[in-house]
Order: structure tokens, then sequence, then C-alpha cells
């Protein structure tokens, strides 16, 4: 079984996911059967079939588990799976360009997006007051500069 550390509101859902895409970042992808879920603590322990040892499991290592577009389920207004907001580049309200957002941090208050900017790394709350729009098709997000928002960064 492979430990997974769940990214989704509601883990139980795994038990009824068939197939996930397993990707790492390097962007290699394979899809994988679900044969069982067990839960434990924070973690799950999923069963892939054809991942029949330790040697094999460990070869998923530092990848994510994503789930088919075909399976996922829709979210309410304003709600974004992760790894839709994962490579969308982030303007200001004034059209700077500040960078791409490279990993989505789910912190009990907000998720933060971890920006990979033209100074170095961005950490954006996922708030109403900074986030302004969220368009996914065209992988742009905009926000409002705050005070001591890009604090660090050379403006």
């Amino acid at each position: 079984m492979v430990k997974v550390t769940p990214m989704t509101e509601e883990p139980r859902r795994f038990l009824q996911l068939q197939d996930v895409v397993w990707e790492n970042a390097k962007g290699s992808r394979r899809l994988l059967k679900v044969e069982g879920v067990r839960f434990q603590n924070k973690s799950i322990r999923v069963k892939f079939v054809r991942i029949a040892d330790r040697t094999q499991a460990e070869g998923l290592r530092g990848g994510w588990l994503k789930v088919p577009h075909s399976e996922r389920v829709t979210l309410p207004p304003d709600s974004y799976f992760v790894d839709d907001l994962i490579g969308c580049q982030i303007f200001s309200t004034g059209g700077e360009k500040l960078g791409r957002i490279r990993n989505v941090l789910k912190l009990p208050a907000n998720d933060v997006y971890e920006v990979d900017g033209k100074n170095g790394e961005l950490l954006i709350p996922a708030v109403e007051d900074v986030i302004k729009e969220v368009d996914i098709i065209r992988q742009r997000v905009v926000i409002e500069k705050m005070p001591g928002l890009l604090e660090g960064r050379q403006e």
C-alpha cells in the first residue's frame, strides 16, 4: 500500500475512486487503478493494481495523485482544484506580472499560493481581499497588491 497525504476536503472520496493519475515534478504521468483504500490517522493507504511491492511503491514517492477530470466533483463557486492553480501566472490589478504559482499550501485559516517571482518566492494568501480574479482557462490569477504583501521583493 502507498501512503497518501490527501489535499482534498473530502478524503472519504478516495473510497469511490477507480482510477487516479500519478504525476511527478518532471511531468511524467501514469494511470493507476485503485484496488483498495484504508484510512490511518491523517493519511490514507491506497493499494494500486500492479504495485505489488515496496520497491514499486517507492517509485511513486514525491509524486501527486490527481483525480481524472471525468471523476472530479463539482466545486462550489470560487473554489479550485490545486492542480488547476499550479502553473497559473500571477498578475497585479495594475497588470504587472509577479510570477507563477508553484504550490498551494493548505493551511487552517486559508490556502496560501507559493509563487516563483522574478525576485524570489512570494507567499500570497488566497483570501477575498487579495485574490481578485481567477481564470483557470487562461491560467491567470489577478491579485490586489496590499502593504506588506510583497515585502522583501524589490518593486
